[in-house]
């Protein structure tokens, strides 16, 4: 490949000012001292733009040999942007010829020395903090007095947190200047001075670690405990002893992991924040001796203490007792007045006992009235799913994603062992029944009448059997009547009542619909028996946040695991449907499954949405990549960025410089630039490009804006 410099440096000398500085920002980004000589000519380009430009880039490529004419740049260039990027390769380089000149400028103006804009008071101040800085990198000891005197001037900015900064990169009178600090009578001062040395290591505070830890300001001691090591002594002393709780509470989390008799002990402690602490740090480590003593502690703690420590113990009380948590657990996720979090943690702790009444606990909390506590119930009972101890959650979450469950809080139905299922999918803009052939295609189900006879007619005519699952449901021809979800049939003890699990939308019933998306979302992961088949059918929801979010879940969980064959007819079969959230699922599910839809999905190729035109091509280029392509022309960048990334990945070297050519020509210097930063053969195309002589001004400037914008800082 041609050298890229030698390309691209010519252009800093371009008569379009625009064209000069995206030449100086894409050899900023290539980062190649090669660049060097020509940035630093640029320094002396009539536009303030490009000499900015081109600063900003030698920070990144100046030479040690560059220094002075940095230096004069600095000096001489009225810019502020200029003069601050020249701060900063100065002190990258650590050129010590310039320290003088930035110990001044830290401290003032340097007029008339050095030349400013009119009314830059501010570029002085930018100026100031990036010396200070630049100083800290160089590692100046001689600029310490001058920094220490900045900080101290009353009508300077506040200063504190970059010349700590700066002194902490300075081992000698640097960092004795911090240990100074530490005995300023202004604790914030303290505080800022040990947080910078912090950084450095704690050999330095070894001669002081008996006065900070003294300290009269709980914030030093706090900060002090992060700087000690973890067996310090003086660490089980703070622990136990010091006055401030968050102090002792930090000092036992350092301290918890080699001395659990310090743990103990501060089980006694009269703040709850400690205790809490404690707990967290015990629970999983507890003896058997000791777990009836603190399990009684646990039990009254959570009844009495405050929220962290009553949450704490909610989250412990299951490693602690084991099965034997369920009584106060279950008192306490029902405990309305309760603080939420502390319910939340209840919950959670519920879902580590597993056992069937723990999971009735979850479903009498799925229905509460506070969205917080729902949400934990149900994904408490989906993190049992997934550990593969469902004890009953697995008929928890079906029956949140069918809408049963607000009618048994209400005292209606409970819900059956298995979930109804069985549905027609229909099509899009449809209402007709499908069936799946043996091969596997979806195809128009034969009508049958709808059958008179049933438990509940007094005829006495025998009904048509339940099917066993939405995939029976679907391949079957004699059940139900168009447009109409199944039934199971009555048993007698239901006899002459009408079940619906469609929910409507609206006033009291929003919690319902709540409840059925949180636990649909909750789902997508969960591979429990029958999950598959109550996705398919919720699928058929007319209310279209549900629906959307199924084909979501169902798309999520075509990535994480094999798909059932219900779902990839469902996927399948709404590719058409007038939601773009669904189309787009689809697409992505059946992309994810592996399926070979690419016929089926190049008409979405042309999708009026462009997450749907993303996805498409996306899944059309494995199988057709020169029809993915066309996604290079698309208007949306989304689309844009997935036809890069498709052709990539197909390996498609051609249509890859084709679609270039047409991004440049486009002038899509976004999604060139996106390009960049993401693939290196989409640089090194675009770099090859700029080698032809013939090369448009709208298109070299686009490709440069594009190599220029990639790098970032």
């Amino acid at each position: 490949m041609t050298d890229p410099v030698s390309l691209i440096s010519p252009y800093l000398r371009a008569p379009e000012e625009p064209i000069r500085c995206a030449a100086a920002r894409a050899l900023g980004v290539l980062g190649d001292e090669d660049a060097a000589p020509a940035l630093v000519d640029a320094l002396l380009d009539p536009d303030p733009d490009v000499r900015a430009d081109a600063m900003a880039a030698l920070v990144r490529c100046a030479r040690p040999q560059d220094a002075p004419a940095i230096r004069r740049s600095l000096q001489g260039d009225p810019a502020g942007d200029v003069k601050t990027a020249a701060v900063r390769v100065l002190g990258r380089l650590k050129d010590t010829a310039s320290t003088e000149l930035l110990r001044a400028l830290a401290q003032d103006r340097c007029e008339p020395e050095v030349a400013w804009e009119e009314g830059s008071w501010d570029d002085w101040l930018d100026v100031q903090v990036a010396a200070i800085a630049a100083l800290g990198d160089m590692g100046a000891e001689s600029a310490v007095d001058d920094l220490v005197r900045v900080r101290a001037d009353e009508d300077g900015q506040e200063l504190d947190h970059v010349v700590f900064a700066a002194l902490a990169k300075m081992p000698g009178r640097g960092v004795a200047a911090l240990l100074d600090f530490l005995r300023d009578g202004d604790a914030r001062v303290r505080q800022r001075a040990l947080t910078a040395l912090s950084g450095v290591g704690g050999s330095g505070l070894t001669p002081l670690r008996d006065r900070l830890i003294g300290d009269r300001s709980a914030g030093v001691r706090r900060i002090a405990v992060d700087c000690l090591d973890a067996d310090d002594p003086v660490l089980s002393a703070l622990a136990l002893k010091d006055p401030d709780p968050a102090v002792r509470a930090a000092a036992l989390t350092r301290v918890a992991p080699v001395r659990e008799d310090i743990v103990r002990s501060a089980l006694g402690d009269p703040e709850p924040g400690v205790r809490a602490a404690a707990v967290e740090a015990l629970a999983a480590h507890v003896s058997p001796g000791d777990r009836p003593a603190l399990a009684a502690k646990l039990e009254a703690w959570l009844r009495d203490g405050n929220a962290r420590l009553a949450a704490a113990c909610a989250e412990a009380l299951p490693k602690v007792s084991g099965r034997a948590a369920l009584g106060p657990l279950r008192r306490m996720a029902a405990a309305t007045e309760a603080l939420v979090e502390v319910r939340i943690a209840a919950l959670k702790g519920l879902g580590e006992v597993g056992t069937p009444e723990a999971v009735d606990v979850l479903r009498a909390a799925a229905v509460d009235s506070v969205r917080q506590v729902r949400l934990a119930a149900l994904a408490a009972a989906a993190a049992l799913i997934r550990t593969g101890l469902e004890a009953g959650a697995r008929n928890l979450l079906i029956g949140a994603m069918c809408g049963d469950l607000r009618t048994e809080a209400f005292g209606g139905e409970t819900a059956t062992e298995e979930p109804v299922s069985g549905a027609a999918v229909p099509g899009p803009g449809e209402r007709g029944r499908i069936a799946i052939a043996p091969e596997g295609d979806i195809v128009p189900a034969k009508e049958t009448p709808e059958v008179s006879g049933s438990s509940d007619s007094g005829t006495g005519a025998e009904a048509p059997p339940y099917p066993r699952s939405t995939l029976e449901a679907i391949q079957a021809t004699g059940f139900g009547a168009p447009g109409r979800s199944p039934r199971p049939p009555a048993s007698p003890a239901t006899a002459g009542r009408v079940r619906s699990r469609r929910v409507p939308v609206g006033g009291a019933d929003d919690v319902d619909a709540d409840i059925r998306l949180t636990a649909v979302r909750l789902a997508a992961d969960c591979g429990a028996n029958g999950m598959d088949e109550v996705l398919a059918e919720t699928a058929l929801s007319t209310e279209s946040d549900l629906r959307a979010a199924v084909f979501e879940a169902i798309a999520q969980r075509a990535a994480a695991m094999p798909l059932a064959p219900v779902l990839r007819a469902v996927l399948a079969r709404s590719l058409g449907s007038d939601d773009a959230r669904v189309r787009c699922a689809a697409v992505r599910g059946l992309t994810a499954a592996g399926l070979d839809h690419a016929r089926q999905l190049i008409p979405l190729l042309d999708d009026p949405d462009p997450s749907v035109r993303a996805a498409a091509v996306t899944a059309v280029a494995a199988v057709h990549p020169e029809r993915a392509a066309a996604g290079f022309h698309d208007s949306s960048p989304l689309v844009r960025r997935a036809a890069v990334d498709a052709v990539i990945a197909a390996g498609e070297d051609r249509l890859l410089d084709d679609g270039l050519r047409v991004l440049v020509d486009g002038s899509h210097a976004d999604s060139l630039m996106d390009a960049c930063a993401r693939h290196i053969e989409v640089t090194r195309k675009l770099i090859g490009m700029l080698s032809d002589p013939q090369v448009s001004k709208p298109r070299l400037r686009t490709m440069l804006e594009a190599l220029g914008g990639a790098g970032g800082e």
